[in-house]
């Protein structure tokens, strides 16, 4: 009904002005009738966890009731594969690869054109509330303005402030919940993927974890019923998915289904049905959907203008835009622990290319290690109780891995090797390298390469990586190829690699021959020169590969150098050393003379201290 204030107003002015305010009024009260959006978020649990797709095991009736009510995706993934990464790429509508953000915690800057999808919700009429997860890896003081509230929700407030988009992001399924064995779940029902070893501890564990998702279903149901009992069901949409996979180890920071296949739920109100996916609720939607999609569709549902350098498709509402064919993710540094993996895959398939292919997929990670189930795996590995699949987490990665995901969604059966699908994996390999290319992936030199030169150019990662000048992003990638086919064929190549002006294609020079050294001969004077190159990560290869190759004093020397100067390349200097495993433990001593700013490197020196093994967790009283 109109407002007293209006009718007056409307009867005191020209019949001309009259039809001109009514009319303005008619268009804000449709503005208006836009729906809320209601984004419910949890931590670390793939599909696996979540009794709609299947499992049950599962105890999720909220999430199940919610899926009755709307659509569930069955294709959902996450680009990256733990959670600031993630979140990186869902405030920016970009790839963190495309800006530095892909390393966890990275807390890199962000450019003045970056563009964050609430302040865009915000211009077109939204209040924007989140409650109460940021996490973003940015530092950006624009961050603390994209949101009217992160307070905890308050439904009047919401109520008043419609049409409003609300983030509610809830922890109960989070890693941290998951370190434990006490359990009110079944652990005999447990279906136990094939990667783990199937003993007691494990299926504990799992069962530990599967009563964190019930409370966190139950916190959801909480939500839903406070939305219905302040009456604002009817117009609002709800959505429901988890922030990446996990947490059980070879989950949560991996490549496979178990990192990254997340729920995706999604209930659209009646007088909302023009932007159903399906005629009639209560099914499946086999689109591919990308998390980086989801900043492009929210901001669509709302009526806003989509910022041109964001990266995702829409796959929801009238503004639909064609199927995306493939889906591209990213794995960078976990904590301490250097790594550097890409995804691409389509409905069928998954390829994965890992450009650190010479280091276990296991890396201890001290995190991690506090689960019981991943020290009860190691133990299992050491003892010589695991097979082939449980035993492979451990072992040295291969360069790339291809799975028939539609068969194999545990990513067990690796086809890289397999002649029948070479052109499934030269195709995979293709697009992976054209997405890269397309990004702009800033993961093709060592992180602290990276920063050393936004330092020295006084410029955000994000700025860095748009000057051909300061990051030739189609050189690494092409270095990165010669270096990762481990051939000897390529020798003369890697070695002019390892005299070219850029650091970064020297990096994936020293890097090539490092993996082909026991293949060569008359290599060591170039290692020995490569002792005083001007980056501290390519001395670093060049050392490791000396001390491989004739254990001298020389190399030795020089690692001892970059420890005792506090190198800019400490991260990637403290791995290379554990790398080195009995080679490395000469060193170790040397990093207790070095003052380290991060925590983390504490930790992991107290680790290698250990005599590189993982320091015993204290059991909670």
């Amino acid at each position: 009904m109109m407002n007293n204030r209006l009718n007056k107003f409307l009867f005191s002015v020209p019949s001309v002005v009259r039809f001109l305010t009514l009319l303005t009024f008619v268009c804000v009260l449709n503005a208006d009738d836009r729906p809320n959006i209601l984004w419910l978020t949890s931590e670390d649990n793939n599909v696996t966890y979540v009794g709609c797709y299947r499992n049950e095991m599962a105890v999720t009736p909220n999430i199940d009731k919610l899926a009755t009510e709307g659509f569930r995706y069955t294709h959902c993934y996450s680009n990256g594969a733990v959670c600031s990464a993630s979140r990186t790429s869902w405030i920016t509508g970009m790839n963190a690869v495309s800006m530095g953000g892909h390393n966890h915690r990275g807390r890199i800057e962000g450019s003045k054109d970056l563009v964050y999808y609430p302040s865009v919700l915000q211009k077109a009429g939204y209040f924007t509330g989140n409650f109460k997860k940021q996490d973003y890896n940015i530092i950006d003081t624009r961050i603390k303005k994209i949101w009217d509230s992160s307070k905890t929700p308050n439904w009047k407030t919401l109520k008043d402030n419609q049409p409003f988009f609300q983030v509610i992001n809830d922890g109960a399924s989070h890693e941290s919940k998951a370190m434990g064995t006490d359990h009110i779940h079944d652990e005999s029902k447990v279906k136990i993927p094939p990667y783990h070893p199937d003993v007691p501890v494990v299926r504990a564990n799992y069962a530990h974890y599967y009563d964190a998702v019930t409370r966190m279903d139950a916190n959801l149901g909480n939500v839903l019923k406070a939305l219905e009992n302040n009456g604002l069901s009817e117009n609002t949409i709800v959505i429901y998915n988890s922030d990446h996979g996990g947490p059980l180890p070879r989950g949560k920071r991996y490549m496979y289904n178990s990192g990254t296949h997340c729920p995706l739920v999604i209930r659209i109100p009646e007088k909302y049905k023009s932007m159903w996916p399906n005629e009639s609720v209560g099914t499946t939607v086999d689109r591919l959907v990308s998390f980086i999609d989801m900043p492009s569709t929210w901001i669509s549902l709302a009526g806003g203008k989509i910022p041109k350098n964001y990266q995702g498709s829409v796959f929801l509402g009238e503004n639909k835009t064609p199927e995306k064919k493939y889906h591209f993710s990213f794995r960078g540094r976990n904590d301490h622990r250097v790594e550097n993996a890409r995804s691409i895959r389509d409905k069928q398939f998954l390829y994965v290319r890992d450009f650190i292919p010479f280091v276990p997929r296991g890396q201890y990670l001290d995190y991690q290690w506090k689960i019981p189930l991943q020290r009860a795996w190691e133990e299992e590995y050491k003892a010589g109780r695991t097979n082939d699949v449980t035993g492979r987490f451990f072992k040295v990665k291969s360069k790339e891995e291809l799975y028939d995901v539609s068969r194999d969604p545990y990513c067990i059966n690796d086809l890289a090797q397999n002649p029948e699908y070479e052109d499934v994996l030269k195709n995979l390999s293709q697009q992976l390298t054209d997405q890269q290319v397309k990004l702009k992936d800033a993961g093709l030199i060592p992180e602290t390469e990276l920063l050393r030169r936004v330092k020295q150019n006084n410029t955000t990662p994000y700025d860095l990586i748009q000057k051909k000048e300061l990051y030739d992003v189609q050189a690494y990638m092409s270095a990165a190829g010669i270096a990762l086919e481990q051939d000897v064929g390529y020798r003369d190549e890697l070695v002019q690699m390892t005299e070219h002006a850029d650091s970064g294609v020297r990096y994936w020079g020293v890097t090539g021959l490092f993996m082909i050294r026991d293949q060569l001969d008359g290599i060591n004077a170039q290692f020995e020169k490569l002792l005083k190159d001007d980056s501290h990560n390519v001395r670093a290869m060049a050392a490791w590969a000396l001390i491989d190759v004739s254990q001298s004093k020389l190399p030795y020397d020089c690692m001892r150098d970059l420890i005792q100067s506090n190198s800019y390349a400490m991260l990637e200097i403290i791995n290379i050393v554990d790398w080195m495993a009995e080679l490395g433990k000469p060193l170790v001593p040397e990093f207790s003379k070095v003052k380290f700013k991060d925590k983390q490197f504490s930790i992991f020196y107290k680790y290698m201290m250990n005599g590189m093994a993982p320091l015993k967790v204290k059991k909670k009283k």
